[in-house]
């Protein structure tokens, strides 16, 4: 079912945006589309998982794709809200000498973030400040050579910050860079967690 709730932003994608927005003079409105990459730190045998496909694989997978929407008020302040998932793989995990496969590691997020904008080239191009919290539900899951199977499942709240720049070349919609830097670590890998997203935006 999330899967597609998610797919809904991008099927409005195709709708001609409303004159000046849905919103309009109250508020800017938009639709986000971003594809991420996880970036786990390397202080843990845990953490160091990567992407278990390419990019062409994940984006068929809807992976590493988070979709959601944005309303900007008074041209300073914003609000976020997208959902995304990912998957990692990994051939060890701390304490574990006998895998009969790689363990997997998958995620499924949803992200509530306020946003401060602050102007480099009206209506062209600005930086941004972003702060907020993560839902996430985590799945670890791995096999042994005796055939038992583990799987950890768990949700947590984690804080996270971010900054980013979004240009604006025709006016309207917006193509934005972001990094995210949560705090505290993702339990179940022991690892923290900061997570790149390149997007586009669209006013409707």
């Amino acid at each position: 079912m999330k899967k597609y709730f998610a797919i809904l932003p991008l099927v409005l994608f195709l709708v001609k945006p409303a004159f000046g927005g849905i919103l309009s003079p109250f508020a800017d409105t938009f639709l986000t589309v971003e594809l991420g990459k996880a970036v786990l730190s390397r202080d843990s045998v845990k953490s160091d998982f990567s992407n278990t496909s390419g990019a062409i694989e994940a984006i068929r997978q809807f992976e590493d794709i988070a979709v959601g929407g944005n309303i900007r008020f008074l041209k300073k302040f914003g609000v976020n809200v997208n959902w995304s998932k990912t998957s990692l793989k990994n051939d060890r995990v701390s304490g574990v000498n006998n895998l009969s496969s790689s363990a997997k590691y998958k995620a499924d997020q949803i992200n509530y973030t306020g946003l401060y904008y602050i102007t480099l080239i009206p209506t062209r191009a600005e930086i941004f400040l972003e702060a907020g919290v993560a839902s996430i539900g985590n799945k670890l899951n791995y096999s042994l050579t005796d055939g038992t199977k583990y799987q950890k499942n768990d949700r947590e709240v984690l804080g996270l910050g971010g900054v980013g720049i979004q240009i604006s070349p025709l006016g309207g919609d917006y193509i934005r860079l972001s990094l995210h830097k949560y705090v505290g670590k993702i339990g179940l890998l022991d690892s923290n967690y900061t997570q790149i997203r390149l997007g586009y935006l669209k006013s409707f």
